[in-house]
């Protein structure tokens, strides 16, 4: 290269000036060379901290366009004397637009955002170039060339000079669509949830028969209001209490070793014993009961058959961690 140009300038009697990378040195440097009557005069400058500067400068453009990108945020800029409107790639690539597109005034960007929100940008633009609002925020809605509509986030402030005039805005608008998506499924799970939560309490409340939810050590820790017509006790006087403290004493060998089937993971439709009620009357209980691995429990609302024990259904709730934590879901009502 540089016996290139040096030819060059010499053939052609013209002063010539190009940059080149010198390795031994690892630096670089640019090259004036000038025709002289004896030859060629050539001098030397190190430009090495400018091209560095170069890189880096490059690097950190790259790193925001990629971060901008991931973000799917873009900044604008705005010359208040001459009108132009710059926005960055990013910026653009939100509109809709592509490599070689790009929307350079503020009536042509207006043009994409949704009609119903075109009055509501443009007062808060006058508003921000003003000067007296203070710094612009607003989400609205934008139309892509394909006729998809999207949701973005804008901000923006005025850029004032030395004398305290202002002479430029500049701010950043972010493509939200997604997260206001998320932000919409997650209001309607809450709606859903708290739906299922509140026909959970009707059927605790008004189901003639017995549902509980007993933990791993077979306490109950919630038991349906049919406990109180069933066996005499009230819910709050059970929470806590182990199940088989209810069972008659000559069922409850049997009703433990069903309890422990049930925690080891088989479910029962047709458990028989006999529970010992408040006012010490013998009752005839049927429960089928199922142990499951899930963090919040079900319960399933029974039907009392015609003649003999009623049957109920019910589905726990154990933790997938390594501690011996769960719900056993039960139903059951008398005979």
């Amino acid at each position: 290269v540089i016996e290139h140009q040096f030819r060059a300038a010499v053939s052609n009697g013209v002063a010539g000036e190009f940059e080149v990378y010198f390795p031994p040195l690892e630096s670089w440097f640019v090259a004036r060379c000038y025709p002289h009557p004896q030859g060629l005069a050539v001098y030397f400058q190190d430009i090495s901290d400018r091209k560095r500067a170069e890189a880096a400068a490059l690097q950190a453009t790259a790193a925001s366009e990629r971060a901008q990108r991931m973000a799917r945020l873009g900044s604008w800029e705005q010359d208040l004397a001459s009108g132009e409107l710059r926005l960055s790639q990013e910026a653009n690539s939100i509109f809709g637009l592509g490599p070689g597109q790009a929307i350079r005034s503020f009536p042509e960007l207006l043009k994409r955002v949704h009609f119903e929100d075109r009055k509501r940008l443009e007062e808060a633009r006058q508003r921000l170039l003003a000067g007296d609002a203070g710094d612009l925020e607003i989400e609205y809605r934008i139309l892509h060339p394909d006729g998809e509509t999207r949701q973005v986030r804008e901000l923006g402030t005025l850029v004032r000079n030395a004398a305290g005039e202002p002479v430029a805005a500049s701010g950043a608008i972010q493509d939200t669509t997604d997260q206001q998506h998320a932000e919409n499924a997650l209001r309607e799970l809450s709606r859903r949830l708290e739906q299922s939560l509140v026909m959970n309490r009707l059927v605790l409340e008004n189901s003639l028969d017995v549902i509980c939810v007993l933990d791993a050590n077979g306490r109950f820790t919630q038991v349906s209001s049919a406990s109180e017509s069933v066996w005499g006790f009230s819910p709050g006087e059970l929470v806590g209490r182990a199940h088989f403290d209810l069972a008659h004493p000559d069922d409850r060998a049997h009703t433990l070793r069903e309890g422990a089937a049930i925690l080891a993971g088989r479910s029962t439709v047709d458990f028989r014993n006999r529970v010992v009620r408040k006012d010490g009357r013998v009752v005839s209980m049927q429960w089928s009961a199922v142990w499951s691995a899930r963090d919040r429990p079900r319960r399933d609302r029974g039907q009392p058959p015609v003649r003999g024990p009623a049957a109920g259904q019910g589905q726990p709730a154990a933790r997938a961690e390594g501690r011996a934590h769960g719900c056993l879901g039960v139903r059951h009502s008398r005979q």
